[in-house]
């Protein structure tokens, strides 16, 4: 089970508006598509962090979470966006073996003053 960032406010880390979460997939949707067509390849992380900032300019509040896990000799990695316990753009069983990483890249706040993207912090 994901767990909510610390820095949510608890009726989101429990569940969005129906409204908040029909605009989070539909802006899910609209990146998927647009990496599927874009002449250069998007892979997850460039989606993920699309949303992710998309999704806080709006005001959505969702976690991105950057995975691992070895595979053979192998370190893999992978990203996703979860708004509440809904995963976006991936399915739930796709992320269920990479082991999620802590730090920078959950807190939206910090990691758009880092980045030095505009968008509204959500707390």
């Amino acid at each position: 089970m994901l767990q909510p960032h610390a820095e949510l406010r608890a009726e989101d880390a429990t569940g969005l508006t129906p409204e908040e979460l029909a605009r989070a997939q539909e802006l899910a949707r609209w990146i998927a598509a647009a990496a599927r067509h874009h002449i250069v390849r998007a892979r997850c992380l460039h989606q993920s962090l699309a949303l992710h900032a998309w999704l806080t300019h709006e005001g959505i509040p969702s976690r991105l979470y950057v995975g691992v896990r070895k595979v053979d000799s192998q370190l893999r990695a992978h990203a996703w966006v979860a708004v509440g316990e809904t995963i976006l753009i991936d399915a739930p069983d796709e992320i269920t073996t990479f082991t999620p990483l802590r730090g920078a890249l959950t807190r939206p706040d910090g990691w758009f003053q880092y980045c030095g993207i505009q968008g509204k912090a959500v707390r």
